[in-house]
């Protein structure tokens, strides 16, 4: 998990996801600047998707919490309400600001939970990784053992299971395809090999790049 820089609305996003949730919010007679009636937040109309593409295209295709590509053929991608829509105001539930481009395995581990570190404010360097296990690590440096900070970036590992075998293994995979990406065909290729596997690690997994690059690797 590695900071991601915000990015505005997409062309039309009012008309998409604000305007016709307005309209079915004031059908119902409920406070756009409420949440939902205690229960009720599930049958908000799930005009959010009409963006996930954008989201996509916007994002890269890379998850805010995992870090890896997920692919929109393989119906791997979500909106997530970093604010649960049950907890925001209904407004704040149809807000691009509170998206953030989660695979579905996150998104659900995620679920209502806040207490879970935002990837738009995340402190650089916070997390770390071992690429020999794939397993990720809180900088003590950054967060120091028994801070408040600690204490969030140990809950946010554990709330999105990062480190469950299925997420070691996937990383420990793009680490074997990088590393034999780097094999040279020849003396002279060394650097455009390495150059290479580099970019497409890099689109793989931001996360892997960057502890890639800074651990020398």
């Amino acid at each position: 998990m590695i900071p991601v820089t915000p990015s505005g609305p997409p062309a039309g996003f009012a008309a998409k996801v604000v305007v016709p949730a307005q309209a079915w919010v004031n059908k119902k007679g409920w406070s756009w600047a409420s949440p939902a009636p205690t229960g009720q937040a599930k049958l908000l109309p799930a005009h959010w998707t009409k963006v996930l593409g954008d989201m996509h295209d916007t994002y890269a295709g890379v998850c805010a919490y995992l870090s890896v590509y997920t692919h929109r053929a393989l119906d791997c991608t979500s909106v997530d309400h970093f604010v649960p829509k049950s907890k925001a105001p209904i407004a704040q539930a149809y807000a691009w600001s509170n998206f953030r481009l989660a695979s579905r395995p996150m998104n659900t581990n995620k679920g209502q939970h806040e207490d879970v570190l935002d990837p738009f404010t995340l402190i650089p360097g916070l997390f770390t990784l071992n690429l020999l296990s794939g397993r990720v690590l809180i900088n003590a440096e950054v967060a120091p053992v028994g801070s408040p900070l600690h204490a969030q970036a140990k809950a946010t590992v554990k709330r999105l299971k990062l480190n469950a075998g299925e997420y070691r293994s996937l990383r420990l995979t793009y680490l074997d395809e990088y590393l034999s990406a780097c094999q040279p065909k020849s003396r002279a290729s060394i650097k455009t090999s390495t150059k290479n596997a580099r970019n497409a690690l890099l689109i793989a997994s931001p996360f892997i790049h960057y502890e890639v690059v800074r651990q020398g690797w």
